[in-house]
């Protein structure tokens, strides 16, 4: 079983605040380091701005809601540690330069799993008191579970699907095609547990090994 992860993203929601999302203003303030180059498809305005970056950091600034992000899909764990760091470190660095009372935080994470073990998957976790079961329209199957269990006041939202994925086989110039497990994991923090956000972001790491854990756990 090879368990990758595909994105994380910190999610921080205010309340009658619009994001400074400006990658000079960033770099300048050194939130940004000055060696991530800004893609052309970003852009900037008084309500909205998505700042891409071609190491596959994102900012998103909507009018309560600020996201920071990486996809930067990768085998290589500490290459995804690294990643996860730097992501903690923008987020951190962002936070101190305002002072705001952050309504909730989310932290998530997409895996994918090579192996199907989809309905492996659903069998072992069918009957936690959380499960619930999506079924697909017409046909009677399943089309994704989701639960959710708490840990010290944190709860953890997982949704487990079967997707399909198209590939490029370079050898013989076509695509192919396969069944892989998607597993979206959020990690929400509620108002009551968002009063010190810099230690809220420096569980990062530890949210994203539990994650794993979990997923692997079956």
């Amino acid at each position: 079983m090879q368990l990758i992860l595909i994105n994380c993203s910190v999610v921080l929601v205010t309340q009658d605040h619009v994001a400074s999302v400006n990658h000079e203003f960033l770099v300048n303030q050194k939130v940004i380091p000055e060696s991530f180059q800004k893609k052309s498809n970003s852009f900037n305005t008084p309500v909205v701005s998505q700042i891409y970056y071609h190491n596959g950091f994102n900012i998103i600034g909507e009018p309560n809601k600020t996201l920071f992000q990486f996809s930067n899909p990768n085998i290589n764990e500490s290459d995804n540690l690294n990643n996860l760091n730097t992501l903690k470190d923008i987020c951190s660095k962002y936070v101190q330069l305002f002072n705001i009372n952050y309504k909730a935080i989310g932290i998530n994470f997409d895996f994918i799993r090579d192996d199907l073990g989809y309905q492996s998957f659903i069998e072992k976790v069918v009957n936690m008191d959380s499960a619930h079961l999506n079924f697909e329209s017409n046909k009677g199957e399943i089309r994704s579970i989701d639960l959710s269990y708490n840990v010290r006041g944190k709860q953890f939202n997982v949704t487990a699907r079967k997707v399909e994925r198209v590939k490029q086989n370079t050898q013989l110039q076509e695509t192919e095609k396969d069944f892989v497990t998607f597993f979206k994991v959020n990690v929400h923090y509620p108002s009551g547990y968002t009063d010190n956000t810099i230690n809220i972001i420096g569980e990062l790491e530890e949210n994203y090994k539990k994650s794993k854990q979990f997923i692997e756990g079956f």
